[in-house]
């Protein structure tokens, strides 16, 4: 929707004597505070809080948003300060700024976190949400305070595109599609998990096939952290890979890639993996395995099991640690803490997992791939759709 690539421009707001931003637009652009009520939220003092429902649902910031709509209230307030009416647009005005969902209630108290922003005559309700949702950069507040912020009256300053409402209501319908879309796709993504789910329980339990420990079918051990790990670390291109949780994602099956590499001689003090070992997270979301694709190293973070054995197709260990319930539950059961699990080593190399012979495992890998390609095309749905309404977007603005 912003558009800093050409050299002549429509229309151009300032936010800040010092800040411009221009919107490529053929519409007038009117500020917000003229078409829209912005109210600013105030909180409750914490004695007006609670748990059981009585009052007004209290919402804070962005803690409380959702996809589109608010999540479910958790805390309660029994003292009304700033009310927020059902379909207002609720913008966080604290880090992150700009971030919007809409409220689905008829009637909450929102805090000091948010700013209700109600539309007038000339304008759709839909159309803001989706105006300031695709032009987050137009909304950044006052950056030099401790914290992000944007006052209201700054936010009433700011103009955005205006266009008629027939235009308006052709931007919702199309944005809303787009919507619908991402919804069945998201469905769809929730269906397959759980038939994979299914197929490797199903499969595994009507095949009889030998149970053995992991510790009978590789070498299991954990990472090392050279420290202080800032000693170590290097911009050489041919420094070692540095393992680390934040380069995976949830979901992702191999690691390919670090952000960041250490010297050889951090590296004796680390322990070395290989492409085609797996790793299992030891800590925060405990056991989730990932296979590498790079060689590198590994902290204490991390768990490493190679030198598996030829009984066991890759790809199959991958999907029974990853999807059949009982070897999860194993895990889930050997972590050990409060709030952060740690696997134990020890009690890992205890773990049971079903061995059938290499073909059956051969042929759930196909059966859970073919579903894992339907996953991908409906995750592409997911993936685009911000793209897409920018594209409406522009289209009509």
């Amino acid at each position: 929707m912003l558009d800093f690539s050409r050299i002549e421009f429509n229309k151009a707001i300032s936010l800040s004597p010092k800040k411009n931003i221009v919107i490529d637009t053929k519409w007038d652009l009117i500020k917000l505070g003229e078409i829209c009520e912005v109210i600013a939220g105030q909180s409750p003092k914490s004695e007006n809080y609670n748990e059981q429902q009585q009052g007004f649902s209290f919402y804070q910031g962005k803690k409380d948003f959702g996809k589109i709509f608010l999540n479910v209230p958790v805390i309660w307030t029994t003292h009304l300060t700033k009310k927020s009416l059902k379909n207002d647009v609720l913008m966080s005005v604290r880090a992150p700024v700009g971030d919007v969902n809409i409220n689905p209630y008829d009637e909450i108290c929102i805090g000091r976190g948010l700013a209700a922003i109600r539309s007038g005559d000339l304008v759709l309700q839909k159309y803001i949400f989706e105006f300031i949702n695709q032009n987050k950069k137009l909304f950044k507040g006052n950056q030099g305070m401790a914290f992000e912020s944007i006052s209201t009256n700054d936010l009433r300053e700011i103009k955005i595109p205006i266009p008629d409402k027939a235009t308006q209501q052709l931007i919702v319908a199309e944005c809303e599609q787009i919507d619908n879309e991402v919804a069945a796709s998201e469905q769809s993504i929730n269906n397959l998990k759980l038939q994979i789910e299914k197929t490797v329980k199903n499969t595994l339990k009507i095949q009889n096939h030998s149970i053995k420990k992991l510790d009978d079918l590789m070498t299991i051990a954990r990472g090392a952290s050279p420290r202080p790990i800032k000693d170590y670390l290097t911009n050489d291109k041919n420094g070692i890979n540095w393992i680390k949780i934040g380069d995976v994602k949830k979901g992702t099956k191999y690691i390919t890639q670090t952000a960041e590499k250490i010297t050889p001689e951090g590296a004796e003090k680390s322990r070395f993996v290989k492409e085609g070992d797996f790793i299992l997270s030891n800590s925060m979301s405990a056991g989730r395995p990932y296979i590498l694709k790079i060689t590198g190293c590994v902290h204490d973070g991390w768990l490493l099991l190679s030198e598996i054995d030829k009984l066991l197709n890759q790809d199959y260990f991958y999907y029974i640690l990853s999807h059949y319930d009982d070897v999860k539950q194993q895990l889930t059961d050997n972590a050990l803490g409060g709030t952060v699990k740690n696997l134990n080593i020890d009690r890992v190399k205890t773990i049971k997992i079903p061995v059938p012979d290499l073909k059956s495992q051969q042929t759930l890998v196909v059966e859970i791939e073919t579903l894992e390609q339907h996953i991908n095309t409906a995750q592409t749905t997911l993936n685009t759709a911000a793209a897409k309404k920018q594209t409406v977007l522009k289209k009509y603005l």
